[in-house]
């Protein structure tokens, strides 16, 4: 399905975001192939590697999020990180 899109995508840039309970780096690696078939420009990347206790314990960032919820020191660290990326794709 994703081949319908291939002149929308063509050349454009894109962050690429990962995330998962390890580095996530095999998934960014699929990314990447993905992106270098529409030959696409990768501003940044970013593997964020989700902390232990949202995969194995009932403590999700979704369930907890109730728009106050902005204190979490795992999204403060990809808060910045996020910020920069975007800054770069509309650079």
């Amino acid at each position: 399905m994703i081949d319908h899109l291939f002149h929308e995508f063509f050349g454009k840039p894109v962050i690429l975001i990962v995330q998962g309970p390890t580095s996530a780096s095999l998934g960014l690696d699929h990314l990447r192939a993905l992106v270098n078939k529409y030959q696409m420009n990768v501003v940044d990347e970013l593997s964020m590697k989700i902390p232990y206790e949202y995969v194995s314990s009932p403590k999700r960032v979704a369930s907890e999020f109730d728009g106050t919820y902005t204190n979490d020191p795992f999204l403060k660290e990809w808060e910045l990180k996020l910020q920069e990326a975007i800054e770069k794709l509309e650079s």
